[in-house]
Parts: structure tokens; C-alpha cells; sequence
């Protein structure tokens, strides 16, 4: 597992988060991560399948939009989870705590923010947070940040996810992982 490309490079500008920069002959061909609190946010619209009987996004959907936002905070800082497994190690969830804090429905355009809170030795602490965006009439599309400042916080949450081999045995996390911090 390493990053995109031997001279790739993640930007961010968020003040959470830091660049990323990779150069496999300056670097010895080893990966130099230093994130504080690594954070990335994504944007979607619920999917009619994702709701309930009362036409809501579904409890336990949530849980898979955090798994999303863990995969893709990954991938912004140029590692690939698909890689991580095919070297023999996985992520699985110990422990997960959610606040439902109002509802989302079909077609809703949400904001996922996903934050690692701390790493230690073979765990990755994540904290989410989900936000219900309003939809912009048409005046109102070319100042995206109105659409930030309205947003309704409707899920937080946190989870803890530990480093595991083919057999389930924990190991550490690599180098690169740990320096998540």
C-alpha cells in the first residue's frame, strides 16, 4: 500500500489538514505522512433505496456512510484501502457510537465530514459528522458557502476501527498509519 503515484501529491484547505507530498527518489522510496487530525468531507444525495417505511434514511445506513467516509479520507491522502487488504491486513470496526440528532429523507443532499481522532499502536479512532445541506434556488448556486452556513447537523458519531491479519489476529498498524495523528 502506498501512495497514488511516485510523485503524487494530496492538497487540502482545510487548516485540519496537511499536504501530503511524495517523491520516491527524495524520499527513499518510503512514504512520509505527518496529518494532524486528517479530515475530508464528501457530498451526496440519499438514494431511494437508503430509506425506510416512514420514507427516512434508514438507522443503520448511516453506518455505511461512515465506512464511505473512512475509505475516501484514505484515498484523499493517496492510499488505497483495496491495496491495504491485498497485503494481507484489514481495518475492522471494535467499536461504533452514533448521536441521531434529526432525520434525512430521499433525494436530501447530505455532507459527510469524516476526522481520525487518534491513532495508537494497532487502532484508528474516527469521528463523523453528517450534514443535511438545504438546496439552493437557482440565484443562490454561485454562493456555495450559504448552503455550508445553513446546513442542519442531523449525525454525529465516532468509531474505532483495529489493524487485523488474514486470521483475524491484530497487528499493528503500518508506519504510515500511525503517523495519523
Amino acid at each position: 500500500l502506498g501512495p497514488l503515484g511516485a510523485n503524487s501529491q494530496v492538497d487540502s484547505n482545510s487548516p485540519a489538514e496537511s499536504t501530503l507530498y511524495f517523491d520516491s527518489s527524495a524520499a527513499g522510496g518510503k512514504v512520509s505522512v505527518d496529518f494532524p487530525q486528517p479530515s475530508f468531507s464528501i457530498q451526496f444525495r440519499v438514494h431511494y433505496h437508503e430509506t425506510d417505511g416512514q420514507g427516512r434514511v434508514h438507522h443503520g445506513q448511516y453506518l455505511n456512510y461512515f465506512e464511505r467516509g473512512r475509505v475516501e479520507l484514505l484515498r484523499s491522502m493517496g492510499f488505497s484501502y483495496r491495496e491495504f487488504e491485498a497485503s494481507g491486513l484489514f481495518l475492522v470496526v471494535s467499536e461504533m457510537h452514533l448521536n441521531y440528532l434529526g432525520a434525512a429523507i430521499f433525494d436530501d443532499q447530505l455532507k459527510l465530514t469524516t476526522t481520525v481522532s487518534e491513532v495508537r499502536g494497532v487502532r484508528i479512532r474516527h469521528r463523523y459528522e453528517i450534514e443535511k445541506l438545504p438546496e439552493l434556488t437557482d440565484s443562490e448556486t454561485s454562493n456555495p458557502k450559504k448552503q455550508e452556513m445553513n446546513s442542519e447537523r442531523i449525525v454525529e458519531g465516532y468509531s474505532t476501527i483495529a489493524c487485523v491479519d488474514r486470521t483475524g489476529k491484530v497487528r499493528p498498524l503500518p508506519d504510515y498509519l500511525r503517523r495519523l495523528k
